[in-house]
């Protein structure tokens, strides 16, 4: 659920950025990630047993990597969920019809269902 999240909150402000012509939603969505990063950082110092420990420390990996790319885009001043850098990324979406719920992958131009 965390990808799929990551992706809405970051497509949304690419799109917000492109229409306000500035990049204020990416700074936004970093501080935010910054906050979040911090909360689990507190808690990986706390005594959990191994399973649990290994699932914080797996969460906070990909909230870090989350902020590297939303910081990438920052510098490269992204603004469009169109641009390369964007598409470059691996995405996860929910796409919901009348027969199905799917959780849908994609990365440039290949489109993947997730299946487990």
């Amino acid at each position: 659920a965390s990808e799929t999240e990551w992706t809405s909150a970051t497509t949304k402000a690419l799109l917000t950025c492109q229409v306000d012509g500035n990049l204020k939603p990416l700074k936004k969505l970093f501080r935010t990630h910054i906050k979040i990063l911090d909360r689990y950082s507190s808690m990986s110092h706390l005594s959990f047993d191994k399973i649990l420990r290994l699932r914080i420390i797996g969460i906070i990996t990909k909230e870090v990597h989350g902020r590297d790319i939303i910081e990438r885009l920052i510098k490269t001043q992204t603004m469009d969920i169109h641009s390369f850098e964007w598409q470059v990324q691996l995405r996860f979406y929910w796409e919901r019809s009348e027969q199905t719920e799917d959780c849908i992958i994609r990365q440039t131009i290949t489109k993947f269902t997730y299946n487990y």
